[in-house]
């Protein structure tokens, strides 16, 4: 069944967004080349629940030889798995407003989602209300659901006209072109986690001012061609040393080459 996965994705994806009456509306060409087993399944339990609030929790899903396995739950509760965690915004960075958590890996992983399995980019134009329409440099990171590392692009400087922008570019590009992994296929598409790391302006700064828990840093050598940038709270980097040692590697500068330092915060959005 070549095209199970994609029903595999749409069902976990509609339970993930809370929205489980989308699997109602799945094309029933593509149920039936699917060769599913747990559609009427799913309906009955849609049916038993219609009349009292309904939230959704993906616990597990795994597709090991070909055959996916999903575990997930109906309740009235809002569930674990979409509860997300905000940082502050950074001082002086935007207007300071109350932000969702989840509308920005949302966009990231409608953008991955929608390149991966079309070959076309969404459309930015409806996402410019409050952080989305602002002019802002970003970070998307994927991982697995292990916490491994499978793709992650950034800029340093906004390179778009609006953060949505931003995100929907960066999003594609660590999917499909980080040089340290190969593209990511359909059939990972709901094994994968979405972050996204919005960077205030970065200012000038020494190692006295650097602390790489609370800020991300960016190192230059002193011609201004190679330049380097580490984010903040990553696990493993305990030092202003060592945090300026691994930008200055990623940026290809020798060590004990003069360097100049800038320092940034970070807001971070993510899935869990």
């Amino acid at each position: 069944f070549p095209t199970a996965y994609i029903f595999d994705n749409e069902v976990v994806d509609a339970l993930r967004a809370n929205s489980p009456e989308r699997i109602i509306h799945i094309d029933q060409e593509l149920r039936r080349n699917a060769g599913e087993c747990g559609y009427r399944s799913m309906l009955i339990a849609l049916g038993a629940t219609r009349e009292g609030p309904r939230a959704c929790e993906v616990i597990h899903y795994e597709a090991p030889f070909g055959v996916g396995y999903l575990v997930a739950q109906l309740t009235g509760k809002q569930p674990a798995m979409q509860e997300y965690r905000e940082q502050s915004t950074a001082e002086g960075d935007f207007d300071g407003e109350s932000y969702s958590t989840a509308e920005l890996p949302h966009l990231a992983r409608a953008a991955v989602e929608t390149y991966v399995l079309r070959g076309t980019q969404i459309d930015s134009s409806q996402a410019t209300a409050g952080l989305l329409g602002a002019r802002a440099a970003c970070f998307v990171s994927l991982k697995t659901h292990d916490g491994q590392l499978r793709g992650c692009i950034g800029t340093i400087e906004p390179a778009k006209e609006t953060l949505a922008e931003e995100i929907i570019a960066n999003a594609i590009n660590a999917a499909t072109r980080d040089p340290r992994f190969s593209p990511v296929s359909a059939q990972e598409l709901s094994r994968l986690r979405y972050s996204v790391d919005v960077l205030s302006a970065p200012e000038p700064a020494t190692l006295a001012d650097l602390d790489p828990a609370v800020y991300g840093v960016i190192v230059e050598d002193e011609s201004g061609s190679h330049r380097g940038l580490l984010l903040p709270d990553l696990e493993g980097v305990d030092s202003v040393a060592k945090q300026v040692e691994i930008a200055a590697r990623k940026a290809g500068i020798p060590p004990e080459t003069p360097i100049k330092l800038a320092r940034f915060r970070v807001s971070r959005f993510g899935e869990k």
